[in-house]
């Protein structure tokens, strides 16, 4: 695998792709990865007769606790990446950025192509007919597009390192895991109208209801085992990762 070496006098899994981190794998990728971590049915095989889920679940609990115990150490580490974002949050910024203002461009211009054929419509009406192209001349020099009202129209967008940071605290508060995937998803530039079918997934991956934010460490670890292996999140995975390991 690519993402993970196994150690074969202990069975010990050691993860090794750290370059899709700060929910990277949602929000850049043309494929999200909905899945938080690997734990497929195989990998649950292998640990027969233990239950999987339980000692999974035991395990990430005492993690998670310890995580917010040391909370202000980590977000002092996370801090870092809001002064020294890395390469690839600049760029994405960019491009976002970019492809906000050519939708904004697209918009402007469109209505002011309608607003131009409606206003010709009525100059046809009510010119004589040996004089209608006149105004029709006027009427296009009056409606020419101007691309600093469409830069200026274009939608802002948060600051990438701040968003990613921000949701990495959420996640140290116990806010709920489903929650913060839709928010991960929503950075994503490849989704466009496909986000709500998207959200309904998630939303179907997850049978608890423990609310959303402020959950305690045995939910949380609870609910992104849910969303590892949910079938519907697993089948919609890109077949790099092999979900069928």
């Amino acid at each position: 695998m690519d993402n993970f070496l196994l150690d074969h006098k202990s069975g010990r899994v050691i993860g090794i792709d750290f370059g899709i981190s700060f929910g990277a794998g949602a929000s850049i990728l043309p494929v999200p990865e909905l899945i938080p971590f690997r734990f497929t049915r195989q990998m649950q095989t292998v640990l027969q007769p233990y239950d999987s889920s339980i000692l999974l679940v035991q395990d990430m609990t005492a993690v998670f606790g310890a995580l917010r115990e040391k909370k202000q150490v980590v977000e002092s580490v996370m801090n870092v990446f809001l002064h020294e974002p890395l390469l690839d949050w600049q760029q994405s910024t960019t491009t976002h950025q970019r492809e906000l203002f050519v939708d904004a461009s697209d918009d402007a211009t469109q209505k002011e192509d309608t607003q131009k054929q409606s206003l010709e419509e009525n100059s046809l009406e009510l010119t004589p007919s040996r004089s209608r192209k006149r105004p029709r001349r006027e009427t296009e020099v009056k409606q020419t597009p101007s691309n600093a009202s469409s830069l200026a129209d274009a939608p802002a967008i948060a600051w990438l390192p701040d968003v990613k940071v921000t949701i990495a605290r959420r996640k140290l508060d116990g806010y709920s895991p489903r929650i913060l995937l839709k928010e991960e998803l929503a950075q994503n530039p490849h989704l466009g109208k496909l986000m709500p079918r998207f959200h309904a997934l998630i939303d179907s991956a997850v049978q608890s209801e423990v609310g959303i934010g402020s959950l305690s460490s045995l939910d949380q670890a609870q609910e992104l085992v849910e969303l590892a292996t949910s079938p519907d999140l697993l089948g919609r995975t890109y077949h790099g990762w092999m979900p069928w390991l």
